[in-house]
This record gives structure tokens, C-alpha cells and sequence, in this order.
């Protein structure tokens, strides 16, 4: 047993990845679709039940990784984590195993657009209000899982889905249980497995759709404050997000300053924060 395990250390992953397919086509009658996605410990594909027609996301954990303890133990966390959360937002957990001595699990398929795609290949431009409505929600998701003690640590505009009207947050693969309520000032807010790691990634989200209306000028450069053209009290929640300034609190904090924000907006669209 060990001898083929040392054998299969030398086998492309280009060909534990044909026969792992094979092998869930073989014998789960599932067929693999797609690639949904690629991590640095993980590979993602959507399957499809060939008996009932339904479609969801597998995921497996990567050749160079089967001997890796820390990988093994994020991908069974990302996992635990799925199980916890009970929320339209993120995906469902369903089942786990092993083959060819690969661990996987499977999950619900959500449906949409990365934000990613959306501004990079369908080309959308948000305003600032635009944006900060789409804060509103997602910060309202946010706040769900810290209240389950969770932080999701990679929050981008590829891991938030938008469709139609609701909005889904997708690869815990770096995911944590909240450790303490303290945020560490001498650790990067990135690395932080506090609230303050998700304000910290939703303060750069916030950039990515406020720069999609921008138009270069002499200010190019300069750096955001500079380059985009928003109001005082958006500048205020960005750079708190960042922890530029005092950091909020809570998430729970950030979303009423978010929604006071919003409020001030002609026409009082408050409705939209769920």
C-alpha cells in the first residue's frame, strides 16, 4: 500500500484528474460539465446527476496537497463551515468522500455572475450609490456569518455572485471559525481571522466597483481619495473598511453606518438592505 501510494506521488495531475473523472462517471453516473474553479489547495467542477438532471458543484482537494496536513485540515474546515451556515446566500453542504484516495465534497450550485464578469467582461459601471446599495446586502450577508462565529477571509468581487436580485458568497477555502473578538493591530487585517478581515476585503470590493465609472485625468495615480469622485461620507466608510482609520467595531456597525449612508440618498432606497 505505501509503494502505490509513492507511485501515485508521480503521477501527472493531469492524469489523476482524467481518472478521477472517469471514475465519478463510472461509478456515480455523475458527469462533469466544467471547471468551476481552481485554488491553490482545491479544483472545482460542476457535476451533473445524469438521473435527475440536477447540477451541483464538487470539489476536490489538489494531487500536491494529499500529503499536506494544513490542507487537509482547511479543506475539511471549508466543509465544516458549509454545514454550519443556514442562508440563501451560500452554498449547501451535501455530501463528502473519497476517490482513488482523493478526498472531495459536494455542494449546491449557485447560479449567476461573478462580480469579476461583470465588470471585467460585460463591462458594468456602478455609481456610488449603485455601489453602496450593493454593499448594503452584502454586508447583510456578512453580518450572518459573523453571528454563526464565521469569516469568510476572502471576500472579492470573484467570490460574490449576483443573480437577478439576490446576491451569493462562494469559496470558503479560507474560511475560519472567529477566534476572538480582538483584532490584532500588528497583524494585517488579510490575515486576521476576525470580523476585520471581511470589512478589510469589502473596503476593497467597494474600489473595484467605484473604479468602473472612473475616467483617467491629470489625478491619475494619486491614489482613490484622489481618483474618484465620491462623497465625504463614502471616503469615511472606505477608509474604516480599510482600517486607514479607526476600524469599526463589528460588521454589525459598518452596516448601520452603511445604511445611514444610503438614507441619505435622494429618494430614501433604504428597501434595499435586507
Amino acid at each position: 500500500m505505501k509503494m502505490i501510494q509513492r507511485l501515485k506521488t508521480f503521477v501527472p495531475e493531469r492524469i489523476v484528474e482524467k481518472q478521477f473523472i472517469q471514475e465519478l462517471e463510472r461509478i456515480h453516473n455523475w458527469h462533469v460539465v466544467s471547471e468551476a474553479g481552481s485554488g491553490s489547495y482545491g479544483k472545482a467542477y460542476i457535476i451533473l446527476q445524469k438521473e435527475k438532471g440536477s447540477s451541483f458543484v464538487l470539489k476536490r482537494l489538489r494531487k500536491r496537497k494529499w500529503r499536506s496536513k494544513d490542507a487537509l485540515q482547511a479543506f475539511q474546515l471549508e466543509q465544516k463551515i458549509l454545514q454550519t451556515l443556514d442562508h440563501a446566500a451560500f452554498p449547501r453542504f451535501y455530501s463528502s468522500g473519497e476517490m482513488l484516495g482523493i478526498p472531495y465534497f459536494i455542494m449546491e450550485r449557485k447560479y449567476g455572475h461573478t462580480l469579476e464578469e461583470v465588470l471585467f467582461d460585460k463591462n458594468e459601471v456602478y455609481s456610488e450609490e449603485q455601489t453602496f446599495h450593493l454593499a448594503g446586502k452584502l454586508l447583510g450577508i456578512i453580518v450572518h456569518m459573523h453571528q454563526n462565529g464565521i469569516v469568510h477571509r476572502d471576500i472579492r468581487i470573484p467570490n460574490v455572485l449576483l443573480h437577478q436580485n439576490s446576491i451569493s458568497v462562494i469559496d470558503f477555502g479560507l474560511g475560519s471559525f472567529i477566534e476572538t473578538e480582538e483584532y490584532d493591530l500588528n497583524l494585517h487585517p488579510k490575515q486576521s481571522k476576525t470580523y476585520i478581515s471581511d470589512l478589510y476585503g469589502l473596503g476593497h470590493f467597494l474600489l473595484f466597483l467605484l473604479y468602473s465609472s472612473y475616467e483617467a485625468d491629470n489625478s491619475s495615480g494619486s491614489g482613490w481619495e484622489e481618483e474618484l469622485t465620491i462623497s465625504k461620507q463614502a471616503k469615511e466608510i472606505i477608509k474604516k473598511l480599510l482600517s486607514v482609520k479607526e476600524p469599526y467595531t463589528s460588521s454589525e456597525e459598518a452596516l448601520e453606518h452603511v445604511k445611514k449612508h444610503i438614507r441619505n440618498y435622494r429618494g430614501n432606497k433604504n428597501d434595499v438592505i435586507q
